[in-house]
């Protein structure tokens, strides 16, 4: 890519760059914000060339680099275990009320929200016509035909052969899914 670049003139990006710098704009949350940081951080860790101590045994700057960039990811892991555990109490709590939930899962702008607004009424819904408009689960109580109330899990979208180091930091996301 940096070769691209000089070669051009221009910036060029590849597929997990997009991705990311899509994920970066729809972030809204802590919890969304923290896992595109994490996502983030292996596409760093590409461009940092690994250079170990000079022959004075002096740590060098891409070493210090690596440091910080080994710091933040503890960090931002610690962060995310802290908020995975509150929405695991919160699932907790839900089975406590004995609400059965439902996922709703698929590509990314394939209308899930807009389908969970229609099941649920919810006027507050408001779908957008664009990619991975929702980063993090929510969930909407739904009513069904037998008068049985339901939670809907609107999900983060699927695309077609995402990058694997973008799967792992939203992982906590999906759990909600799954454990519907």
């Amino acid at each position: 890519v940096t070769e691209l670049q000089s070669i051009f003139g221009v910036p060029v990006y590849d597929r997990y760059s997009i991705v990311i710098q899509i994920f970066r704009e729809h972030a809204k949350t802590t919890e969304a914000k923290l896992q595109v940081a994490l996502a983030e951080l292996p596409y760093i860790w590409k461009k940092i060339s690994y250079t170990a101590e000079d022959s004075m045994g002096r740590i060098n700057l891409t070493e210090k680099r690596r440091l910080v960039l080994h710091a933040r990811e503890s960090k931002l892991k610690s962060e995310l275990k802290k908020l995975k555990e509150h929405r695991k109490l919160i699932r907790n709590q839900r089975t406590i009320r004995d609400i059965p939930s439902v996922a709703v899962v698929g590509y990314t702008n394939a209308g899930k929200t807009c389908l969970i607004k229609a099941l649920t009424g919810d006027k507050s819904l408001v779908p957008e016509n664009k990619l991975f408009a929702t980063l993090d689960t929510t969930s909407h109580q739904g009513l069904l035909p037998c008068m049985l109330k339901v939670l809907y899990m609107d999900t983060i979208g699927f695309i077609q052969d995402i990058p694997e180091d973008l799967i792992e930091p939203f992982i906590a996301t999906f759990e909600d899914a799954i454990i519907a």
